[in-house]
């Protein structure tokens, strides 16, 4: 099975330049899910992801012989393609959920209030590496930001306890791209990392702690089949 840990890196120096660049991320995903959502009779039978994020670029991303449906480039200028096709994906998910909602509210009987979309996202951007990311050395990364109306490279530092960590814990994992991440004033990079482990094939307890939104936890363990064993709830 696979198992996916996340671990973020602060970054050192920094605490404003980075806004543009969440700001403008969201503003820019918040007109895909407009687009999507007016395109989505085209887009609903498309059953392959990739197909899906290619027709939606088709329509706002123009080329020497194409011309396009909205007016995503004039808005967004030089808005980073590896970025602009993950906020298209993302934008496309999102959609869809509502979408789904929406058919399930119909099918009902259309009782209660109508599922309404939701176009504001406190959405984070995935920084692709060499187009939104490279890394310098252990301690340096290199990483594309909106300033001063233009997308431009900057070096940061990252904080040596935290890169030291994943030295040493996730060396040998399978790293996804990071992603660019606020805590309170601080910014993160925030690494995805997948490990494959295998189980022992004698008969195994899954354990597993659901944390409640005020100060709840459920605790757990099942057998594979399903069956609960034991539960404890923590206050």
């Amino acid at each position: 099975m696979q198992v996916l840990t996340s671990y973020k890196v602060k970054i050192i120096g920094y605490n404003s330049i980075f806004e543009n660049t969440l700001k403008i991320y969201r503003e820019a995903l918040s007109y895909l899910m407009n687009a999507v959502n007016a395109e989505w009779d085209s887009v609903k039978d498309i059953t392959h992801a990739n197909e899906r994020m290619n027709h939606i670029e088709r329509l706002v991303h123009g080329t020497k012989n194409r011309v396009v449906t909205y007016e995503f480039d004039e808005r967004y200028y030089k808005f980073p393609s590896y970025l602009r096709r993950s906020a298209i994906n993302e934008a496309i998910g999102k959609v869809s959920s509502y979408r789904s909602n929406l058919e399930k509210w119909t099918n009902n009987g259309r009782k209660g209030k109508a599922p309404s979309i939701q176009t504001k996202h406190y959405s984070y951007p995935a920084l692709f590496r060499d187009n939104m990311y490279m890394r310098v050395d252990d301690y340096t990364a290199s990483v594309k930001i909106y300033h001063q109306n233009d997308w431009v490279w900057l070096r940061v530092k990252l904080r040596k306890s935290d890169a030291d960590y994943i030295s040493r814990h996730k060396s040998q994992s399978e790293e996804s791209v990071p992603t660019l991440t606020k805590s309170g004033k601080n910014w993160y990079l925030r690494f995805a990392f997948i490990d494959k482990v295998e189980l022992a094939k004698e008969q195994n307890v899954i354990t597993a702690v659901d944390i409640g939104i005020n100060n709840a936890a459920t605790c757990s363990a099942m057998l594979p089949d399903g069956t609960i064993i034991g539960r404890k709830i923590i206050s």
